[in-house]
């Protein structure tokens, strides 16, 4: 029977099809999260190495400053702030795991480093994103495991 200790970041994790270039500006990381409905992305170097993950929250830090003026902020304030590449907001380290962490595992780095998503790597490269909500669908669902791997005793 399939139980939460055999499943991994691999069986939860949502694929990675899409991610923010870091020259990819703050309007396009706007217009990006709310065409896909995502919360936060990868961003990946010119080079394609991963070089961390935007997240909303991040994204309100960088606009944060236009709203608290004691005046509307002009043209030129707005404009360069909408123009500042992505590439630029994302300080901290990427938390990743591979896709054999045990899910466990993977709730366990969210948790340490207070990040509500990791990226999934295989050979060095991003294949998918381990969500929370990833991480506790299994949970909800645990009733529907009821799978039995092959060749084990039912």
């Amino acid at each position: 029977m399939l139980t939460m200790k055999d499943l991994r970041a691999g069986d939860v994790m949502t694929p990675m099809p899409r991610y923010l270039g870091e020259r990819d500006t703050l309007v396009d990381a706007v217009r990006f999260f709310r065409e896909q409905e995502f919360s936060g992305a990868p961003v990946m170097g010119g080079d394609g190495v991963l070089l961390s993950v935007l997240s909303t929250r991040d994204l309100l830090r960088a606009l944060t400053p236009l709203a608290l003026w004691d005046q509307p902020p002009g043209p030129d304030q707005v404009s360069a702030t909408a123009r500042r590449g992505v590439g630029t907001l994302v300080t901290r380290s990427p938390v990743v795991c591979d896709e054999e962490t045990s899910l466990a595992e993977a709730c366990k780095r969210m948790v340490q480093h207070r990040v509500h998503r990791l990226v999934v790597m295989r050979g060095g490269k991003p294949v998918g994103i381990l969500s929370a909500i990833d991480a506790v669908r299994p949970i909800a669902c645990l009733d529907d495991l009821q799978v039995t791997h092959p060749g084990a005793v039912a």
